[in-house]
């Protein structure tokens, strides 16, 4: 095979890796996002339905509790 097939071939074997990519990073967003969604919408429904400030508060502790425990340190955090 001569220099130019090869070259040819390897730039259509990188575009389909970087394709592949973008399109698993997609698709990670996009569920994700459903994911935040569908929980934001119970959250609005169950915790605290009648009390949006109390509601929000907790929820802010909650989610900064949830990211204190992997590594035990609140730098990051604050």
């Amino acid at each position: 095979m001569n220099s130019s097939v090869k070259d040819v071939q390897k730039k259509i074997r990188f575009s389909l890796r970087l394709h592949k990519k973008f399109f698993g990073v997609m698709f990670a967003f996009i569920a994700m996002t459903l994911l935040w969604r569908g929980l934001w919408n119970l959250l609005d429904i169950y915790l605290l339905p009648g009390r949006p400030l109390l509601s929000n508060i907790i929820s802010i502790l909650i989610g900064a509790f949830l990211l204190y425990l992997p590594d035990e340190d609140l730098k990051d955090i604050v």
